[in-house]
C-alpha cells in the first residue's frame, strides 16, 4: 500500500484514507443451553482524493486484506478528484441517475435499516406493513440477507445460527428479519438476527446483498441521453420511513451525463428521494458487485440506471465540505 501511495504522489490530488483490520471473537452462553464460540477477521480500506473543489471516494471491505484491489481503488479516488472543465449548473427536478456501487449500496442500506426489521414492521414503523407480498421493483431485482457475505457471521447475539434469506425475490417484497422475541410476535421463524444486548432498535439485516445484472457501468451510462452519474451519497438523513424517503448530497464525483457519455463535473447537489420511488423506475442493474457501506451493516451491490432521482438543488458547498471533514 505503501509503494502504491508513493507511486501516486506525483499527481495533483491530495490522498488520505483509513485502514483498519481486526480480529473478532465473539462467544455466546445462556442459562438455556447455548454454548458457541467464533473467530474472524475484518479488513476495512476507505480512500478519500481531495484537489480543491472535487474529491473522489473508494471503499473495500472483506474478511482478509490481500483480497483488496488496492491499485484499483486508488485509480477510482484518483478519478472524481481529477475532474477537468467548468462545472455544470443542474436545475432542480427529476432526472435519470446512474447510481455507482457506493452510491447504490447506501440506498439499499438504508432500505434495510427502515424496513426489513421485525420490531418496526411489528410496531408498524416499516414500509412492509403495506408492501410485504407486494412489487416494488423490476423483476430483475432481487436483494438476499446473506450471513456468508463479505465477513461472514455464524450467529447472532442469543446464539442462533444466521440464515440466507430472500427479502425482495424478482421485485416482490417478501421476506424480514426477526430474532427470539419477534418471531413469536409476527408468527415467522426466528431468522438469527438479534441485535446486541444494548440495543434497543431490534433485529437489522447484518449482510445485505443485491444480484447483479448483466451491464458493465459503461452501458449504463450509455443508455442515458441526459442524466447524472452519481459516485456517493453523504449526509444522508431519514425523512419519512413509511414511504423510504431520504434526503442527502451526492458526493465524491458527481457528473453530467450527456449523449451517453460521461462529461463535465457538478458540484454537490441535494436529493429527496422515497427509495422505493427509485427502485420502482430502475431500467438496469451492472454486473459488477462490490462491498459498500449500508446502515451499521455492509451491502453487496452493483451500479443501477433508474429513471426516478429527484434533485431539489445545489448543496452550500463551504459547509457542506466541513460537515464532511468533521463527519
Amino acid at each position: 500500500l505503501r509503494n502504491m501511495l508513493d507511486a501516486k504522489r506525483k499527481r495533483r490530488p491530495r490522498l488520505s484514507g483509513a485502514l483498519v483490520t481486526a480480529r473478532e471473537t465473539r462467544s455466546v452462553v445462556s442459562s438455556q443451553g447455548t454454548r458457541v464460540f467464533e473467530e474472524r477477521t475484518r479488513a476495512g480500506l476507505n480512500i478519500v482524493a481531495l484537489d480543491q473543489e472535487f474529491s473522489g471516494r473508494s471503499y473495500w471491505v472483506g474478511w482478509r486484506l490481500k483480497d483488496a484491489p488496492i491499485a484499483q481503488l486508488l485509480e477510482e479516488a484518483l478519478q472524481g478528484a481529477e475532474a477537468q472543465g467548468e462545472t455544470s449548473e443542474v436545475v432542480p427536478g427529476c432526472y435519470q441517475v446512474v447510481l455507482d456501487y457506493l452510491a447504490a449500496g447506501q440506498l439499499v442500506g438504508f432500505l434495510g435499516y427502515l424496513g426489513f426489521g421485525a420490531k418496526s414492521y411489528f410496531e408498524g414503523r416499516s414500509f412492509l406493513v403495506h408492501a410485504l407480498g407486494q412489487l416494488v421493483a423490476p423483476e430483475f431485482f432481487t436483494v438476499i440477507e446473506d450471513p456468508e457475505a463479505v465477513v461472514p457471521r455464524g450467529f447472532d447475539f442469543e446464539g442462533v445460527r444466521a440464515q440466507r434469506l430472500s427479502l425482495i425475490e424478482k421485485g416482490v417484497v417478501c421476506g424480514l428479519v426477526t430474532d427470539s422475541e419477534t418471531a413469536v410476535r409476527v408468527e415467522r421463524e426466528n431468522t438469527g438476527h438479534a441485535p446486541p444486548p444494548e440495543s434497543d432498535e431490534g433485529p437489522l439485516p447484518q449482510n445485505l446483498v443485491v444480484l447483479g445484472g448483466d451491464r458493465s457501468l459503461g452501458d449504463l451510462v450509455s443508455a442515458v441521453d441526459d442524466g447524472i452519474y452519481v459516485r456517493d451519497l453523504h449526509y444522508v438523513n431519514v425523512v419519512e420511513p413509511l414511504s423510504t424517503t431520504i434526503t442527502g448530497m451526492t458526493r465524491h464525483g458527481t457528473f453530467r451525463i450527456r449523449h451517453g457519455q460521461i462529461c463535465e463535473p457538478v458540484r454537490e447537489l441535494r436529493f429527496q428521494v422515497s427509495i422505493l420511488g427509485v427502485l420502482k423506475r430502475l431500467r438496469a442493474l451492472g454486473n459488477n458487485v462490490r462491498p459498500a457501506e449500508g446502515v451499521g451493516s455492509v451491502v453487496l451491490a452493483p451500479p443501477m440506471l433508474t429513471d426516478h432521482f429527484v434533485i431539489t438543488g445545489a448543496a452550500e458547498v463551504a459547509g457542506e465540505s466541513q460537515l464532511d471533514v468533521a463527519g
